[in-house]
């Protein structure tokens, strides 16, 4: 039996469409993975509040204490919501 041109074109698209699909797929895969052992590395390493709230630690700062304040209230509503 003889394949014409197109249907060796269409056989090619197939194998190189199927092909960048699996490509695709086990990047993603890889990295939800990724992201999910990252996240749960990071909240493994969240130090404690107390270093946070340490009045010395924050005197050694530039960054003013209202400032300071604004930052944590926005991590602790992030950290929250997860």
């Amino acid at each position: 039996m003889h394949i014409t041109l197109v249907e060796q074109g269409l056989q090619l698209m197939v194998v190189g469409l199927g092909t960048v699909f699996l490509f695709l797929s086990i990047l993603v895969l890889m990295t939800s993975l990724m992201s999910s052992a990252v996240a749960n590395w990071v909240l493994s390493l969240d130090p404690p509040h107390e270093l946070a709230d340490n009045p010395k630690r924050q005197k050694n700062s530039s960054v003013e204490p209202r400032t300071v304040r604004i930052i944590q209230a926005a991590l602790d509503r992030y950290f929250d919501d997860k």
